[in-house]
């Protein structure tokens, strides 16, 4: 993992407006998630909403998030695509605010282990 990098990605967060985060839009092509703002926040791309709700890059989405924040397969999986009841999340997907998502990645890059029930 990259801390620095993961703390570049905390402070892009920060800016969002918590209309721009879901971590329930993960399918291919948003960037309503951790992972795809990451690749939002890389690819300097803008997002267009399109008629399903989900929030689409203006261009071809590239897997960079996991190779630019430089993680395992295993940090992949709880920080992008985090399972209920595993590393302290509780409720689902769409109990993840965008203020608890902020906290999970300083704490992520400040002790390298990823715990979803970090307080926000």
């Amino acid at each position: 993992m990259n801390p620095k990098r993961i703390l570049q990605l905390a402070d892009y967060l920060e800016a969002l407006p918590e209309d721009e985060f879901n971590m329930r839009r993960w399918v291919c092509g948003t960037t309503a998630c951790i992972g795809g703002h990451c690749e939002r926040m890389v690819m300097g791309s803008k997002i267009i909403p399109d008629s399903s709700h989900y929030f689409v890059l203006s261009n071809r989405k590239l897997p960079c998030a996991k190779i630019y924040l430089e993680l395992t397969d295993e940090q992949e999986d709880d920080l992008f695509y985090p399972r209920i009841d595993h590393n302290g999340l509780t409720g689902d997907l769409n109990s993840i605010t965008l203020p608890m998502a902020i906290k999970t990645l300083r704490n992520f890059a400040a002790t390298g282990n990823i715990k979803w029930s970090v307080p926000a």
